[in-house]
C-alpha cells in the first residue's frame, strides 16, 4: 500500500532536521526499506520525486498488440488453420521481429471462441468375434535402437478372441 503524500513529507522533514532513517522508521512505525526509498526519492528528483506514480502501475496492454491483430485476421481468413500455421505466415512476413508462441495464440483463439472443436472419430462397430483367428490385430514397432545401436522394427500379432500373441517377427531397416 502506497504512503500518504503528507507521510512522505513528514519523513522528508524529519530526515531534513536531524533524525536518522531508523529512528524516523521506529517513530512513525514505517519498514525502514520504505523510510530509506523515499529519502531516496527525495534526494534524486526533489518534492515533485515524493509524488506516487500511478501512472506507471496497472495492466497494461499486450506487448504483442500488432501480432494479436493480424493472428485474429488469420484466424477469421483461414478458420480450419491452427496456431502453427498462422505463426509460420507471421515469421515469413516478420522475421526479425520476436513473435509470440503458439499456446498464446491459442490462448487468444479460445477466448474469442475461434477455435473448432475436434470432430469426434466415428465409433467403430463392435466386431462380435466368434471363433479363434478369426479376427487378428498386428501393431508394427518401428525405429527401436537395440544394444548394437542399429534400428529395428517388429510386428506383434495378436488373436482378438483370444488375446494370445501369436507371432513378433523383429527385421532391421538398414
Amino acid at each position: 500500500m502506497s504512503l500518504s503524500i503528507d507521510k512522505r513529507h513528514l519523513i522528508v522533514s524529519e530526515k531534513l532536521s536531524g533524525k536518522s532513517l531508523l529512528d524516523i522508521s521506529t517513530e512513525q512505525n514505517i519498514s525502514y526499506s520504505t523510510v530509506k526509498r523515499i529519502w531516496s526519492l527525495y534526494r534524486k528528483s526533489g518534492k515533485q520525486g515524493l509524488s506516487p506514480k500511478y501512472d506507471n502501475s496497472g495492466q497494461r496492454g499486450t506487448k504483442y498488440y500488432k501480432f494479436y491483430r493480424l493472428s485474429l485476421m488469420l484466424k477469421r481468413k483461414y478458420p480450419n488453420c491452427g496456431s502453427p500455421y498462422i505463426l509460420t505466415i507471421l515469421s515469413k512476413r516478420y522475421p526479425n521481429e520476436r513473435l509470440p508462441s503458439e499456446r498464446t495464440l491459442q490462448t487468444w483463439f479460445s477466448g474469442l471462441s475461434l477455435n473448432k472443436p475436434k470432430l469426434e472419430r466415428p465409433q467403430q462397430e463392435n466386431l462380435e468375434v466368434k471363433q479363434v483367428h478369426d479376427c487378428w490385430q498386428i501393431d508394427a514397432k518401428e525405429n527401436i535402437r537395440l544394444k548394437d545401436d542399429k534400428k529395428y522394427s517388429y510386428l506383434t500379432t495378436v488373436d482378438v478372441k483370444s488375446g494370445i500373441a501369436l507371432e513378433a517377427p523383429v527385421f532391421s531397416l538398414w
